[in-house]
């Protein structure tokens, strides 16, 4: 928690400027890092603003290799109020990732951003029993990636009833295909460019390879 001096201080200098800004006081990564491959990460971001008609109208999240960029988007009342800090919350969703150490940078549009240690925003992943390096031990290949309109998963130990699930990076399921073979072809056509979550679940659900690709056509 910020000292009040600290506080008092911003609230001053901000009164100087019409525009609203966000002062970060904390990110939370849930489940705390490091954090497995099969795992959904959260982040939840919490803070104040400097305008007390100010509220947060959407946020965005986009992963670019390691670095992970959190966009707030804010709108205010139209009065311009500097006396008081009103405090934000607002959680966003990463999904799945591969093995690393990612960087999280916190921006904002219609707001200035103060951003108090942007260092301890890191967060690491690691491959376990339940991630990407089972993929040796199980034998499971995808490819090509990048990949364009079509992608080949190689599982020659394939069980019936086994699927290949591929999410967005902030975890909305867009495709589902059985696995009826030990070389399945997913058709990517109608899909966006971006990076995406792949993974290949047993027929009990489990995850058994979680990997991210990256469509380029």
């Amino acid at each position: 928690m910020k000292t009040l001096f600290t506080l008092l201080s911003l609230v001053l200098l901000l009164s100087a400027h019409a525009q609203t800004y966000m002062y970060v006081e904390d990110v939370v990564i849930t489940p705390e890092s490091p954090v497995s491959t099969s795992d959904e990460v959260y982040i939840q971001v919490l803070g104040n603003f400097s305008n007390p008609g100010a509220f947060i109208v959407d946020h965005n999240v986009s992963v670019d290799g390691f670095t992970v960029q959190l966009e707030i988007n804010a709108g205010h009342d139209g009065g311009i109020h500097t006396d008081v800090l009103v405090p934000f919350d607002t959680t966003f969703a990463l999904g799945m990732h591969s093995p690393g150490e990612y960087t999280v940078e916190i921006s904002g549009t219609a707001v200035g951003v103060f951003v108090d240690d942007p260092t301890k925003f890191n967060f690491v992943v690691e491959g376990g029993t339940d991630g990407i390096d089972e993929v040796d031990a199980i034998q499971i290949q995808v490819f090509p990636n990048p990949a364009t309109n079509f992608l080949t998963v190689n599982y020659e130990d394939w069980q019936l009833n086994s699927s290949i699930q591929l999410y967005t990076i902030d975890s909305k399921l867009i495709q589902t295909k059985l696995i009826e073979s030990g070389l399945t072809l997913v058709d990517l056509s109608s899909v966006d460019n971006g990076s995406y979550i792949i993974q290949i679940l047993d027929p009990k659900g489990k995850a058994i390879l979680t990997d991210q690709i990256v469509i380029s056509k």
